[in-house]
């Protein structure tokens, strides 16, 4: 997968970089409100003699950008299936509603132990190289 990005900041070690959104449908990206990401990305890269404001372009490993998308949703779909039952079992009703309510529970729990681990999922491999 290729991005293209543009340093913002800069300090010893580090260039933060503004990963410009890419469209998945064709057309201008933000054109229809649909993307996640219409504002773009931010990611941190190691310094290697980069300068403010250069355009680059990023070579991310496919492979483990693959596997954080599917342990992600494993985890976000194993917590709304956990919290179904739990809810069901540990509150007996006619209705659905204590699965459903714990279903949700399960899903924020989820999403939260998702954005916990965002700092793993940082340490995906990028190859960078400048552009101009």
């Amino acid at each position: 997968m290729n991005l293209i990005g543009q340093i913002k900041k800069i300090d010893q070690n580090y260039a933060y970089v503004h990963i410009h959104p890419d469209s998945s449908c064709g057309a201008t990206c933000g054109s229809c409100g649909g993307c996640s990401f219409q504002e773009g990305r931010h990611v941190k890269i190691k310094n290697d003699n980069y300068r403010q404001g250069q355009l680059l372009d990023i070579h991310v490993n496919s492979n483990q950008a693959l596997i954080a998308l599917i342990v992600s949703a494993g985890i976000i779909l194993a917590l709304l299936i956990g919290g179904y039952f739990l809810g069901s079992t540990l509150f007996k009703s006619p209705s659905e509603t204590p699965g459903v309510i714990g279903g949700l529970i399960g899903i924020v729990v989820g999403a939260i132990v998702v954005k916990a681990l965002e700092p793993f999922w940082q340490r995906v491999e990028y190859k960078v190289v400048p552009i101009d």
